[in-house]
């Protein structure tokens, strides 16, 4: 039983990069042609990474009309989805 609901509860959460659904962080990864966006979600980014609690709470974070931008120019795009994952 554990282990189903772990699992599910898993796959639920990544529908959540998957689907982009109520997103309010738009983050920008890489530089030029390799620069990929991502529409995540702040709260769940902060609450998994100490880096992302401080850099999200930062004046690194600017806020453009409904979203939050966030730009990490120092990390490529294919990378930075495999972390996000």
């Amino acid at each position: 039983m554990s282990t189903d609901f772990h699992a599910q509860f898993f796959a639920d959460f990544s529908k959540l990069l998957e689907s982009s659904k109520d997103y309010d962080l738009v983050l920008y990864a890489g530089e030029g042609p390799a620069r990929k966006q991502f529409n995540v979600h702040k709260l769940i980014l902060s609450i998994r990474s100490d880096y992302f609690q401080a850099a999200l709470s930062s004046n690194w974070l600017k806020k453009q009309g409904d979203y939050y931008v966030f730009e990490k120019a120092n990390i490529e795009g294919d990378v930075f989805e495999i972390l996000l994952r």
